[in-house]
């Protein structure tokens, strides 16, 4: 129900599944920034980004209604439920990156070794085992992350000095070197 939303995130995820790509304003789903390198933002949501390329989008992985998402870093700054905004890192191989230009819902955070969650997720990414293990930095006993995510809602991108201009009036300074955590207003704020 609406007013179970107001209070469950879980609830208001599930519901905002059922509603997308319509958010709920009030609802308590963690928001986050994360950032990804242009070359798997083309095969996970943005095939925009192939605009004027010899070769495209990956049509299966483009297809796919959920994917994933490898991270390293000592935490886990991500949660599930959760929504993330998809930052374009910068490229000059590609047009209309340093930007914020898709959304999505985060249905699942795993943390383990890259042998347990490279075979779990290997369907739904864009990563091979070689860039599993590079997020690990080499090391297979590292415990990195790994999200699910769904939902993906390709955006008007929002250039750098935009949403900067959003977190810094909002007190959040972050060059985005990892995910930042925002609250749900500075998420409606940068996604309207």
């Amino acid at each position: 129900s609406l007013t179970a939303a107001r209070t469950d995130a879980v609830i208001a995820s599930q519901l905002e599944h059922l509603i997308w790509p319509a958010k709920l304003s009030d609802a308590p789903i963690p928001c986050f920034i994360v950032s990804i390198r242009p070359q798997f933002a083309e095969h996970l949501f943005d095939y925009r980004l192939t605009a004027g390329r010899v070769f495209g989008t990956d049509v299966d992985l483009a297809l796919n209604h959920e994917s994933a998402y490898y991270r390293g870093g000592k935490s886990a700054i991500v949660a599930s439920p959760g929504r993330v905004l998809w930052y374009v890192s910068e490229s000059d191989k590609y047009e209309g990156t340093k930007a914020i230009r898709a959304c999505s819902r985060i249905v699942e955070v795993v943390r383990d070794t890259p042998k347990i969650l490279f075979p779990k997720f290997r369907r739904l990414g864009v990563y091979d085992w070689r860039h599993v293990e590079g997020t690990a930095d080499g090391d297979l006993t590292k415990v990195i992350t790994a999200f699910r995510f769904d939902d993906s809602e390709l955006l008007r991108p929002v250039p750098w000095a935009t949403f900067q201009a959003i977190l810094k009036a909002n007190g959040i300074n972050n060059n985005l070197v990892g995910p930042v955590a925002i609250p749900a207003a500075v998420f409606g704020e940068i996604y309207a």
